[in-house]
């Protein structure tokens, strides 16, 4: 009992001095979590000093990123027993940690790991990568010394003895500290707090009711900057974009929705539009009861339109949240623009950039355009401008990726210029420097913080996972997807997010089935044809790839399409047909720019090697950003011993794991 009274007195100071929160003692150990990576780490570094200077003390530390679930009084899941499971490893006095928290820490030039090895860990279905900290506080462990600590397979006598002293003499006391990141929320299972969920709302598509049915941009619009304000209040569980607008131009029952989306409060609005004249008509319900709690008729004209907004959100402010305080109210009350004109440009341009097809992402590109022209200082228009060029540009706009990477830099330097903290523009910036510049450090760094900072955001969401995915972390992606899908389960762009990382991992199973209820989901989004025409490939199903790859060619039209379809149709013995697409494509580049890496892809697929090294070439030196997957593209991997596609990879500067294998 001394012993684990002096373990908590230690403890404590620290832990508070470093924001963690003390949430469980089990035994002679304790499960803590934070908020950052960092902050566990300094926590971890800070104890094992204090205790070196205790000659006949010692811990090990585990750290771990994970999920945990709270059940009445109890703490349990993958991410408890995982934690646990390391610290067991450890050296006395040492700190190891998982490599989800190696990832979040690896920028920091004052702090420095070695990496272990992978160890099947009792109880944990997969291997686990473990890395040890490095500090002159701490010792230095030996790779060969710790195998076998944590398997689970024919584990050795002299382990098991140890393990068992450790437990009944209590010779050390055994901590882990648990980290618990604000973007893994802990969550309940089936029953949920009724005071938490008093304070969550879905907002419904708003409808078109004009006579001509043509301002459908502006009922959407109204509808996603209503969330977006929304969601800026932390006390308010307000459901995402994506998972609202799967019930659009639905049928459904109202109750059996805000059930599916687990909410308390529904806002529906309606736009109707007669000249000049503006109405937006409102209701807000309390779902448990099916009373109307607020319902509003605003009439005005276009050019007060932000200040109607305005009046709505504050509106259910007041009613849903009324000790919110009015400092919090007023700091979300701060307008982008105050020009209306540039205001209903913006949302059309991601009213169009929603409806993706090469006609729209033009009219998109055009309505930003037209946003900064009349608003120069509006610093979102410019984000969304650069976001446009960055995905389309080279593919849509006629111009190559080089031009395209201008004119991304140029509206994203503007839009940080404006507002320096705008999350949308650093998240566009930190794509830039890994799929454009291949500044892997930096990008994913910026990437990290802004999931940190905005666990609940879905745009940091994607980006971090599908950069996990192409620098092969498809584990840790799958992981956070999932995550974010059991409160937002309906998410179009996570959904077809998580079935990319499944197809990355090689769950090719998963991988179609995913692909599918994104489909059924929304089934005009094309790009999932091209994922799912993948899946089908690798599993050596050509004709449902080839249906695929047809359907989203006849869809979009874009070149990576008649690329698979030439692959498949080899594949098939269709050599003829494959080789008049081929042609077909080498003709389509004299008239547009086509991607170099596609063609790279294409020679390959004909086993024209040295052109398609040729290619390769050409689309590094022009920093095509499909070159960010060539290292794992299956296309290329009989060119892998080649000396000209190892100098392609040495060059990318590809993080040390990926270029290692080459």
């Amino acid at each position: 009992m001394k012993l684990i009274h002096r373990n908590r007195e230690i403890h404590k100071r620290f832990i508070d001095l470093h924001c963690g929160k003390w949430l469980k003692e089990m035994g002679d150990g304790i499960l803590v979590q934070f908020n950052s990576s960092l902050d566990s780490v300094n926590c971890a570094l800070d104890i094992q000093k204090a205790c070196k200077e205790l000659s006949d003390y010692k811990l090990r530390i585990g750290i771990h990123i994970g999920d945990v679930m709270v059940e009445k009084e109890d703490i349990f899941g993958d991410g408890v027993n995982i934690a646990s499971r390391i610290q067991t490893i450890a050296d006395p006095g040492g700190i190891y940690i998982s490599e989800s928290v190696h990832v979040a820490i690896r920028g920091r030039k004052d702090l420095q790991t070695m990496y272990l090895g992978e160890f099947q860990l009792k109880n944990v279905g997969h291997p686990i990568r473990i890395y040890a900290l490095q500090d002159e506080d701490l010792p230095s462990p030996s790779p060969e010394k710790i195998k076998g600590r944590g398997s689970t397979k024919n584990p050795s006598k002299s382990s098991t003895l140890a393990y068992a002293a450790l437990i009944i003499f209590v010779l050390l006391a055994v901590v882990w500290t648990f980290e618990k990141l604000t973007e893994i929320p802990i969550h309940f299972n089936k029953t949920h707090k009724t005071e938490d969920l008093a304070r969550s709302i879905a907002v419904f598509p708003f409808l078109d009711m004009s006579p001509g049915k043509n301002y459908q941009w502006l009922a959407d619009g109204l509808c996603e900057e209503m969330i977006d304000r929304l969601s800026k209040i932390q006390s308010l569980d307000v459901k995402s974009r994506s998972s609202s607008f799967y019930f659009k131009d639905k049928n459904y029952d109202i109750k059996e929705a805000a059930q599916m989306l687990n909410v308390n409060n529904i806002l529906e609005g309606s736009v109707r539009t007669d000249d000049s004249l503006l109405r937006i008509s409102t209701k807000l319900i309390d779902m448990p009861s099916g009373s109307l709690l607020w319902s509003e008729t605003y009439e005005s004209s276009f050019n007060d339109i932000l200040k109607t907004q305005t009046e709505i959100a504050n509106a259910v402010y007041n009613l849903i949240i009324t000790d919110l305080a009015p400092q919090e109210l007023a700091q979300h009350d701060e307008l982008v623009t105050r020009n209306n004109e540039a205001y209903q440009e913006f949302l059309k341009g991601k009213y169009y950039s929603r409806v993706a097809s090469s006609e729209n992402l033009v009219k998109a590109r055009q309505s930003f355009e037209r946003a900064v022209e009349l608003d120069p200082n509006y610093a979102i228009a410019y984000s969304w401008l650069g976001k446009v060029y960055q995905y389309f540009g080279g593919r849509l706009f006629g111009i190559t990726p080089e031009q395209a990477n201008e004119k991304v830099l140029e509206y994203l330097g503007k839009a940080l210029e404006l507002d320096p903290q705008l999350n949308d523009a650093m998240i566009n910036l930190a794509n830039q420097k890994i799929w454009y510049d291949w500044n892997f450090s930096e990008g994913v760094s910026a990437l990290e913080e802004a999931y940190y900072q905005n666990p609940n955001d879905e745009s940091s969401i994607y980006n971090y996972a599908e950069t996990l995915c192409v620098l092969g972390k498809s584990n840790q992606a799958i992981g956070i997807l999932k995550q974010y899908l059991r409160k937002n389960p309906y998410s179009v762009p996570t959904n077809q997010m998580l079935g990319w990382a499944y197809g990355f991992n090689m769950n090719l199973e998963q991988a179609v089935e995913q692909h599918k209820k994104v489909l059924s989901l929304e089934p005009s989004i094309t790009q999932t044809h091209h994922y799912l025409a993948e899946a089908y490939f690798f599993m050596g199903d050509y004709k449902n790839s080839y249906l695929q790859w047809k359907t989203g060619f006849e869809k979009d039209g874009t070149p990576v399409f008649q690329e698979g379809m030439i692959r498949t149709l080899l594949h098939i013995g269709e050599e003829e047909e494959a080789l008049e697409l081929m042609d077909q494509l080498i003709n389509r580049a004299k008239e547009e720019y086509v991607s170099s890496y596609i063609f790279a892809k294409a020679y390959a697929d004909i086993m024209n090697y040295d052109q398609a090294l040729d290619s390769l070439e050409k689309a590094y030196e022009v920093k095509d950003i499909a070159m960010m997957v060539v290292w794992i593209e299956p296309a290329f991997k009989p060119l892998h011993s080649h000396p000209r596609f190892k100098e392609i990879i040495r060059l990318m500067d590809f993080p040390d794991e990926i270029t290692s294998r080459f």
